[in-house]
């Protein structure tokens, strides 16, 4: 039985949890100008970032198609002295342009960032009107970040704190130039796939009743220069910890991991567009949610071991989200079913209708996509997808394959899934098995998966008693309910699923 200590606040709810850093995008430039941080690029000092000497072919190569990659790192300090510091009605602005012209998008990371208590960072660009931010305290692990990409190639950097705090500390270390065209203010990635890749909103392709769950947990890892798959995975407390489940060859070093950006929503709304193009319509930038950093619990290597990675993510989750559920038995799956972000496009659902084949730490099977029951595809960027059995629990995730992407009318193909029956013990160590994070003492053998908990109840508690009814109550759990400030409201009646509150005579409150 695992506790859980819910208060009802009648100022701030207490399941509040913090939110990543948002991604904004305007339809146009006016909107984007009346935001209150909005300063006008022109007055203050610019920044103009140089070009690699490769980077016009490499640009070419990937809006061929003849390469994968999304974006450069370059290495150049940026710092607070380069922006204009100003000060009006006790507030502080600091300002800063930087620009990187045939730059298709533009990211940073921030080596040292540090905060006033009341501060906020922005970032925006006056060209495709999108904005990041705001960035505040709260935001930041580490005194490190890695913004979200911007489109455009011009950002503008805008910080401001009351006159009465210290300055922020801001020193960028690197940049990542994007070489991919853009869709409108969506991601360069979008319909780059595979035409015979379904959409996660089309009817599934998968005998699992219902995916919703295990949809929304599957995210799209943005790595350096490329990309891959990932997922949120249960554990057996129920406690919502940010693991994420991928390959560990998507990442080369620790700094690409702490780097990492993690998308999700990352998915076409619809099935098919209004001219039946499998594509889907570009995913509006306003249902992206992304997570800047992670950081290693365990992994082990493809070489030796299954090519897993657990991760925790270095910023709270906001809600709505869900966990997917796993299963650590030496078992065969009938059949399976991917969830994936080919060559970064939007998210995509393959179903592989024949039994895989246990092969050592790894799952080997033949994706013949629409022959045999076949459908979809899997291409670059798949690596790291949760591997789902017909219970539609994780069992594995992709590794490798050949061909690197299977075409749509392969009639043979080679791939390889690392196993989790075998990644349960894994090397031996903590630093090299998931039962220890996933099992949390209690090694069960599967997990189902997990919805986030949120409250449903009206905002004013002034002349009645009102209830609020916690929705998806985790399992095995114990509720416990408060009441803070405790001279506007008690508690009348509570199970472990709601609360009923009533206002103290003369002193009713009002929830946000």
């Amino acid at each position: 039985m695992y506790k859980y200590i819910l208060a009802v606040y009648l100022v701030v709810l207490s399941i509040h949890l913090r939110a990543q850093v948002a991604t904004t995008s305007f339809s146009e430039s006016a909107q984007l100008e009346a935001q209150p941080y909005w300063n006008d690029p022109a007055n203050g000092p610019k920044i103009d970032l140089q070009l690699p000497k490769d980077f016009q072919g490499r640009t070419k190569a990937a809006q061929a198609g003849s390469a994968e990659e999304i974006a450069y790192r370059v290495f150049r300090t940026i710092d607070y002295s380069d922006g204009l510091e100003t000060v009006a009605n006790g507030l502080v602005t600091w300002q800063l342009t930087v620009s990187a012209k045939q730059a298709m998008t533009l990211s940073f990371r921030f080596s040292e960032i540090s905060l006033p208590e009341r501060g906020e960072l922005y970032l925006y660009s006056p060209e495709s009107f999108m904005s990041v931010g705001p960035i505040t305290r709260s935001n930041v692990v580490d005194e490190t970040l890695n913004t979200d990409y911007i489109n455009g190639s011009t950002v503008t950097l805008v910080a401001r704190w009351p006159e009465v705090e210290k300055a922020p500390t801001l020193v960028i270390d690197s940049y990542m130039l994007g070489v991919r065209a853009l869709a409108a203010r969506s991601d360069a990635a979008f319909g780059s796939s595979l035409s015979c890749n379904i959409n996660a909103s089309c009817p599934s392709p998968s005998p699992i009743p219902d995916l919703d769950l295990q949809i929304e947990s599957v995210c799209k890892i943005l790595i350096g220069s490329g990309a891959c798959t990932g997922a949120l995975i249960n554990n057996a407390c129920n406690d919502y910890t940010p693991y994420v489940l991928t390959a560990e060859h998507c990442f080369l070093s620790t700094a690409e991991l702490t780097n990492a950006i993690f998308r999700f929503n990352y998915e076409s709304a619809v099935c098919v567009d209004s001219d039946g193009d499998s594509q889907g319509v570009e995913p509006d930038i306003s249902r992206w949610v992304s997570y800047s950093g992670g950081t290693e619990i365990s992994s082990w290597d493809r070489f030796t071991g299954s090519d897993f990675t657990l991760l925790e993510l270095r910023q709270q989750l906001r809600e709505p989200f869900a966990f997917s559920g796993w299963d650590r038995r030496n078992l065969q799956p009938a059949n399976s079913t991917f969830i994936h972000h080919p060559r970064g496009d939007v998210k995509k659902v393959t179903f592989e209708s024949d039994q895989t084949t246990p092969d050592g730490n790894f799952f080997d099977f033949v994706l013949t996509p629409g022959t045999g029951g076949d459908r979809g595809s899997l291409e670059g960027a798949s690596s790291g997808a949760p591997h789902y059995n017909p219970q539609g629990r994780i069992v594995g995730w992709i590794s490798s394959g050949w061909p690197h992407s299977v075409p749509c009318d392969a009639t043979s193909s080679v791939n390889s899934n690392g196993r989790l029956f075998s990644s349960w013990l894994g090397g031996g160590t903590a630093a090299t098995r998931l039962r220890d994070a996933l099992g949390a003492g209690r090694d069960p053998n599967f997990m189902t998966a997990l919805e986030s908990a949120n409250m449903n109840g009206i905002k004013n508690v002034c002349n009645s008693t009102q209830r609020f009814t916690l929705v998806n109550r985790p399992p095995n759990s114990l509720i416990t309910w408060t009441v803070s400030p405790r001279n506007l409201a008690t508690i009348t009646e509570n199970t472990a699923n709601f609360v009923d509150l009533s206002p103290v005579p003369g002193r009713g409150g009002k929830l946000p």
